[in-house]
């Protein structure tokens, strides 16, 4: 759920013992802010991390504007030519 929530703006705060195994979800964290991670002996920081979210008073235009970023940073890499190699020749192709 942390990858869909970062797609479509809406901050998440996870609490498990696999936080930083998990490179997609590092990125999202380490580049955009989007989600946030926090080990099982950390969940005081998680419950402040929430607080802090739901004190911040333009909270909606941040994470909008958080998701933007993502979206255009995705079709960037889209576009670069050594992404693009890999959807050349897709494994199956449809008949």
């Amino acid at each position: 759920m942390t990858l869909e929530a970062a797609m479509l703006g809406v901050p998440s705060v996870r609490i498990n013992s696999f936080v930083g195994q998990v490179p997609m979800i590092e990125y999202l964290e380490e580049q955009y802010e989007l989600t946030y991670g926090f080990l099982p002996e950390e969940i005081e920081g998680a419950f402040e991390k929430i607080n802090t979210i739901l004190r911040t008073e333009n909270r909606a235009q941040i994470w909008q504007q958080r998701k933007l970023r993502l979206h255009l940073g995705v079709r960037k890499q889209a576009r670069e030519p050594t992404n693009f190699r890999q959807f050349q020749n897709p494994p199956c192709r449809p008949n």
